[in-house]
């Protein structure tokens, strides 16, 4: 947890002797707080975590598509803004992003088979919210959503440790700082693809470039560039004698041989 931290003073800002970027990392690594609570109504247990921002953002979206699909189901036309502000329709609004919420805050006791001590994987109770509602009962969610709100408060790192605006400030321009140290931390899948291929690209061409005129080249010059060279060529060969074709396209066992060259750092004798 936070306080858990070397040099954090609790209800204060950052410690002044962690690195920027190192406290981001410690804070990306560490599995949210939580706790192993009785499941209402039941001898069993449940593990409830605490929840960031976003997954109350999105808990707060679904609801609001949920209760528009259930209002088309019992007649209810479109939620006009006067309507959203009717007392019930705030209070089954409220409920069903309660559920939500908890579909994604209760997790089993005991992590999975094959996660770690230090990097513990908990298994979700529920799929989504409406089955929240569908197997739990009124009275037993008031209480499971309850506990949460406990919990969230007491781990949570605004209530619990962050009091004051200016040391919360001072928290968000601190980890601002260090996560520019990490940019690709950053970067979703699709453009990591984008530009691993991109990379992939210039690479290969530099390599044609060098294999194409080693045999011009200084043995101080091919000292220095023998790890550019991927075996795109032949060794000393013309680039237009090397059979590639213009487009540079290439069959899988060529990419293949490539990628095992590069791996073991040069193919040039």
């Amino acid at each position: 947890m936070i306080d858990q931290i070397p040099g954090l003073r609790k209800g204060g800002g950052p410690p002044a002797d962690v690195p920027a970027s190192d406290l981001f990392l410690e804070l990306q690594a560490r599995p949210r707080p939580s706790e192993v609570v009785p499941f209402p109504g039941t001898d069993k247990e449940v593990r409830i975590q605490v929840l960031r921002k976003e997954d109350h953002d999105r808990a707060r979206l679904t609801a609001t598509k949920v209760l528009e699909r259930n209002a088309s189901r019992y007649g209810i036309g479109k939620l006009t803004p006067e309507l959203m502000a009717t007392a019930n329709v705030r209070e089954v609004l409220g409920d069903i992003t309660a559920c939500e919420l908890l579909a994604v805050a209760c997790l089993t006791p005991n992590p999975q088979a094959g996660s770690t001590e230090e990097s513990p994987i908990y298994g979700r109770i529920f799929p989504d919210g409406e089955s929240v509602g569908k197997v739990v009962g009124a009275d037993e969610i008031a209480v499971l959503f309850a506990t949460y709100l406990a919990i969230q408060h007491k781990y949570g790192p605004f209530e619990a440790f962050v009091p004051d605006v200016e040391d919360c400030n001072a928290w968000v321009k601190r980890l601002v700082e260090g996560a520019a140290h990490y940019p690709f931390a950053h970067i979703a899948l699709p453009q990591w693809a984008e530009l691993l291929a991109c990379q992939a690209a210039r690479l290969y061409s530099l390599s044609q470039i060098l294999e194409s005129q080693w045999s011009s080249l200084p043995e101080s010059l091919q000292s220095s560039l023998q790890s550019y060279c991927l075996g795109t060529t032949s060794s000393g060969e013309p680039l237009e004698n090397s059979g590639e074709t213009p487009s540079g396209e290439l069959e899988p066992q060529r990419i293949q041989d490539i990628a095992k060259n590069f791996r073991g750092g040069t193919v040039l004798e």
